[in-house]
C-alpha cells in the first residue's frame, strides 16, 4: 500500500493529466526585477550575510546537457573512457540525475542549448587536439531546413520535466551561431526553426522555461572579422549595426533579430501563452552598445524593447575597472532605454581578463598568440572561498548578488587559452561543458566551492558533503584558488605542474 502511495506521488510530481491536458508543477513568471515561481518570489525573504536573495535565479551554463554530434568524423572525439564510444543518452541521463544535487544545493536554473556550445575552448585558432577538429561537428537539434530532430527534443523533454519536478527553471537557448551558420540553408530556415521550437514548447504546455533566443547575438557587431559570409547571411541572428572596422571604415550590418524575437512572442500570444524572451551578449558587452563600447542612441536601433529580461555574460570584462560586474550592471541600467526587468548573467568563467585594461582589439591579438595563452588578467579566479555580497567583491557571485543580478557559473575548458587533453578527462570531472562531461557537484575543487557557497547563500539542504577531501586532479582554476591568485610557479602545488597550469608561471 505504501509503495502504491509512493508511485501515485511520483505520478503527480512528474506528469499530471487533467482532462487530457498536461499540467506542470513549476510556473516561472517575471514581476518587475524579480523572478517568481508559482506566484511567489524565489528565495522570498532570504538574506545572505545581510543581502537579499529574493527574486534571483542562481544558474549555471550547462548547454551540452542534450549534446550529440551527428558527424561521424568528429563524433569519436567525445567518447567515454570506459566504453570507448560517445553516448548522447548517457550524457543526458547522467545530467538529469545530477539535477537532484544541483537543486538541493540551491541552483535554481540551468542553461541548455538546442545547438550545443563549444565542446572545447573558445579560441577559433586553436589547433590542439581535439579542439582543432571540433568545428566540423553537427550538434544541432534542428536540421538544415529548420525542422526538429526528434532525439534532441526527446532529451530536452527529460531535462525540462526533471526541472519541473524540482522547482527549477530552464533557460532554453535556441541558436548557437557557429552551428547555425554551418547547419541552416538560409535565414528562412532559422525562422522555421524558431516557429517549430515555440510550437513544441506550447504543445507540451511547459511553464518553467525562459527563452535565450541566440547565444552572444552581438558577436558580429563587436568582432566582425570572425563572422563568415554564411553566418552573416542569417540576418535573424544579428542586430542591425554600423561597425567601425580596424582600418577606420564602417560596415553596415543588416540584422532582423528583434523581429524574430517579436515573431516568437506573437506566436505564443496567439495561443494565449506568455513566453519570456531574451538573447545573450558577448562577455563584457551590453545591449545597445557598439563595438567601441559607446551607447547606441539611434531610435531606429532598439534592443531593450524586445526583452523580458536582460541576459549578459560576465566573462571578458575588459571595459570595466577591476572587472567589476556591479559596475557593468550599473552602466546597463543607466542606459536611457533600459526599463525595470531582471538582469541575468548566464555565463561567467572567471578565467579571462578581469583587470580592466584590455579591450576587444587587444584581446583579438592575444587570441592569436603563438603560445596560445590568451588574454589573462591579474585576478583569474572565482574567489568563491572569500566570497562576500558586496559591489566591491572580487567574487563575481557576491558582486552580482549585491547588484541584484542572477549569476551563472560557466565551467568550460579554458576560455581563450588552449585546451589541454585532460580538459576532456571524464574521471577528472572539472568541466560542465567539455564532453564527455561528469555532471557531479563535487568532482573538482572549484565545483565544491561553488555549490558549498550556493548552499549557504540560498539556505538549501544539500545532499553531499562538499567539505570532503580535495579531488585527486586539480584544475587550472583550482591552482589559482589554492595559490590565492598570485603569480608564481604552480609546480610547487601538488598536481599543478607547468602542463596543468602553465600560465601561472609568469
Amino acid at each position: 500500500r505504501n509503495i502504491m502511495h509512493v508511485k501515485a506521488f511520483a505520478l503527480v510530481v512528474w506528469w499530471v493529466e487533467v482532462g487530457g491536458e498536461q499540467s506542470h508543477a513549476t510556473h516561472v513568471s517575471i514581476v518587475g526585477e524579480e523572478f517568481h515561481i508559482n506566484g511567489q518570489p524565489t528565495f522570498e525573504g532570504r538574506k545572505w550575510r545581510g543581502v537579499s536573495m529574493q527574486g534571483l535565479l542562481p544558474n549555471a551554463r550547462m548547454v551540452n546537457a542534450i549534446f550529440d554530434d551527428l558527424n561521424n568524423k568528429t563524433r569519436h572525439l567525445w567518447k567515454y573512457p570506459d566504453t570507448n564510444k560517445w553516448d548522447p543518452e548517457r550524457n543526458t541521463n547522467e545530467f538529469v540525475t545530477a539535477m537532484n544535487y544541483f537543486a538541493a544545493n540551491g541552483l535554481k536554473a540551468v542553461t541548455v542549448s538546442l545547438q550545443g556550445g563549444s565542446p572545447c575552448g573558445n579560441n577559433p585558432q586553436d589547433d590542439h587536439p581535439p579542439c582543432g577538429e571540433m568545428y566540423g561537428r553537427d550538434s544541432s537539434g534542428f536540421d538544415r531546413h529548420g525542422g526538429l530532430r526528434a532525439p534532441f527534443f526527446s532529451r530536452l523533454a527529460s531535462v525540462i520535466d526533471r526541472a519541473d519536478s524540482l522547482g527549477m527553471v530552464v533557460f532554453l537557448q535556441l541558436f548557437y551561431p557557429d552551428q547555425a551558420g554551418r547547419i541552416f540553408d538560409d535565414d528562412a530556415a532559422v525562422i522555421r526553426a524558431a516557429d517549430n521550437a515555440v510550437d513544441w514548447l506550447l504543445d507540451r504546455k511547459y511553464s518553467n522555461v525562459l527563452i535565450d533566443v541566440c547565444n552572444e547575438c552581438d558577436l558580429c557587431r563587436i568582432a566582425y572579422r570572425y563572422c563568415e559570409p554564411k553566418r552573416l547571411s542569417l540576418s535573424s541572428l544579428h542586430w542591425p549595426a554600423s561597425i567601425h572596422t580596424e582600418n577606420g571604415g564602417i560596415v553596415h550590418l543588416r540584422g532582423t533579430h528583434g523581429q524574430l524575437i517579436q515573431r516568437m512572442r506573437q506566436r505564443a500570444k496567439a495561443r494565449g501563452v506568455t513566453l519570456y524572451l531574451s538573447s545573450s551578449y558577448v562577455g563584457g558587452n551590453l545591449p545597445e552598445h557598439d563595438n567601441t563600447g559607446q551607447v547606441i542612441t539611434d531610435p531606429m536601433l532598439p534592443e531593450f524593447k524586445f526583452f523580458d529580461y536582460v541576459n549578459i555574460h560576465g566573462n571578458n570584462l575588459w571595459h570595466y575597472q577591476a572587472g567589476n560586474l556591479a559596475n557593468m550592471v550599473q552602466q546597463l541600467r543607466a542606459h536611457p532605454r533600459f526599463r525595470k526587468m531582471p538582469v541575468v548573467i548566464s555565463e561567467d568563467d572567471g578565467l579571462c581578463s578581469h583587470d580592466g585594461t584590455m579591450h576587444w582589439p587587444t584581446a583579438e591579438k592575444a587570441m592569436h598568440d603563438p603560445h596560445k595563452t590568451g588574454p589573462l588578467g591579474v585576478d583569474c579566479d572565482f574567489h568563491f572561498s572569500t566570497c562576500q555580497p558586496t559591489t566591491r567583491s572580487k567574487c563575481a557571485f557576491g558582486n552580482a548578488v549585491a547588484a541584484k543580478v542572477s549569476w551563472g557559473l560557466f565551467l568550460g575548458c579554458c576560455g581563450f587559452a588552449t585546451c589541454p587533453a585532460w580538459s576532456h578527462n571524464y574521471y577528472r570531472g572539472e568541466s560542465f561543458q567539455c564532453p564527455p562531461i561528469k555532471w557531479s557537484v563535487d568532482s573538482s575543487y572549484t565545483k565544491k566551492l561553488f555549490f558549498a557557497l550556493l548552499k549557504e547563500a540560498t539556505g538549501s539542504a544539500g545532499l553531499v558533503n562538499l567539505a570532503s577531501a580535495h579531488p585527486s586532479y586539480p584544475t587550472c582554476q583550482d591552482c589559482w584558488a589554492i595559490n590565492k591568485g598570485n603569480h608564481g610557479d604552480c609546480s610547487r602545488i601538488p598536481g599543478c605542474d607547468h602542463q596543468t597550469c602553465g600560465f601561472c608561471t609568469n
